[in-house]
């Protein structure tokens, strides 16, 4: 059975808790299952994992320019 539609063409669920699974909810007029969005959690994770590659990065990029200016202060010395 499918939910009747308001005057924009969207369904008029009625969304309750479902009694069997309770992270879940459904439509008590077309009898279709909702499952509740973890989206956040996948947003947070994904900027968490943004900012250590961020983090990986700059330091890698330190290091780098680290040891290239030990090696110029190395070829300076040597020529001195």
């Amino acid at each position: 059975m499918a939910c009747q539609v308001n005057r924009r063409g969207r369904p008029k669920c009625n969304i309750t808790n479902h009694p069997d699974h309770p992270n879940d909810k459904f439509c008590a007029t077309c009898n279709q299952r909702f499952s509740e969005s973890n989206s956040w959690q996948v947003i947070g994770f994904l900027i968490a994992l943004l900012i250590a590659l961020i983090m990986i990065s700059v330091n890698h990029v330190q290091k780098s320019s680290n040891s290239n200016l030990l090696r110029r202060e190395t070829i300076y010395i040597k020529s001195n």
